[in-house]
């Protein structure tokens, strides 16, 4: 897996950290996922813990730009 700073990639998939103002749409898309995974016997715990506001996502990426955790 290469590190290209703020990317990663392995086998065409691209994981990158999260920009702050598409910390709005990320519980919509948890949302959706854990209905996914709620449906799965093996999986359904995925779904057990909820989604983080919009708020704890924008916080979470705001503090990861400044440094802190």
């Amino acid at each position: 897996m290469k590190n290209l700073s703020r990317h990663q990639e392995t086998e065409g998939v691209i994981i990158r950290k999260t920009e702050v103002e598409e910390a709005i749409k990320l519980p919509e898309i948890e949302s959706s996922a854990g209905k996914i995974f709620a449906s799965l016997d093996d999986l359904s715990w995925v779904s057990d813990n909820g989604v983080q506001s919009i708020e704890k996502h924008c916080l979470s990426s705001i503090n990861k730009l400044i440094g802190l955790l």
